[in-house]
């Protein structure tokens, strides 16, 4: 391994301590981070966290960021690689067993409106996508100020918030579409109570950290814990 890299590893085990440290943090915390982002308490336990823990993070991120890992030299050759060509072998042909059609009189008289087809019953309204789904929607065609509405509704946050969290992962799709995959991870992740790594997804998909990750992670969780999600 070289320097680079080892450096690099010691910054993600560095970032992965002091996730572990902010989860129990914001877990034990959770009423009073609620209320003081409510207005309802005055002790800061928002800002005091984020002096705590939160700065340190963006620096790591930072950090990790700036420093880019280096691509270890890979060998092409694969040592069972067949040299002679293969005996070509004929087609095989399967046997040909004329089907017995019917005639024109015979067949059901073909509907027209093929545009009613996959369509509801009358009167019953077409079911509304889910929030992520509208999300991504709204990204692949272009509109991140309705993007970033869905968004700072599904995590909680102030409109603003929601439009740089747009406008990160439509940055991220771009570059690559498997950023979409990767957040709908973020659900998997805390139902399985693995809140660092959903943590990290966050931040990777939509730019957030510090109190906004805490607040979002918190929104996510009672979305999940909701009786129509259960």
């Amino acid at each position: 391994m070289s320097d680079r890299n080892e450096a690099l590893a010691v910054l993600k085990q560095a970032r992965d301590a002091l996730l572990a440290r902010m989860t129990e943090a914001i877990l034990e915390q959770a009423e009073e981070i609620v209320a003081d982002a409510q207005g309802e308490s005055f002790l800061s336990e928002i800002e005091t966290l984020y002096d705590q823990m939160g700065n340190k993070l963006a620096h790591l991120n930072q950090m990790i960021s700036n420093l880019p890992a280096e691509a270890e030299p890979q060998d092409d050759t694969f040592p069972f690689d067949r040299e002679d060509q293969p005996e070509e072998q004929p087609t095989a042909r399967l046997p040909h067993f004329p089907i017995a059609s019917k005639s024109e009189v015979e067949l059901p008289p073909r509907v027209q409106r093929d545009d009613l087809i996959g369509l509801p019953a009358p009167g019953v309204s077409l079911p509304k996508a889910p929030a992520f789904a509208r999300f991504v929607a709204h990204i692949e065609q272009g509109e991140t100020d309705q993007a970033g509405d869905v968004i700072a509704q599904i995590f909680g946050l102030s409109p603003f918030s929601g439009m740089k969290c747009a406008e990160t992962f439509a940055a991220r799709y771009e570059t690559d579409t498997a950023v979409v995959v990767k957040a709908m991870r973020i659900r998997q992740e805390l139902t399985q109570k693995r809140f660092n790594d959903a943590l990290m997804l966050m931040h990777e998909c939509f730019g957030l950290q510090g109190i906004e990750a805490m607040i979002a992670l918190q929104k996510m969780r009672e979305i999940i814990a909701a009786p129509s999600n259960s």
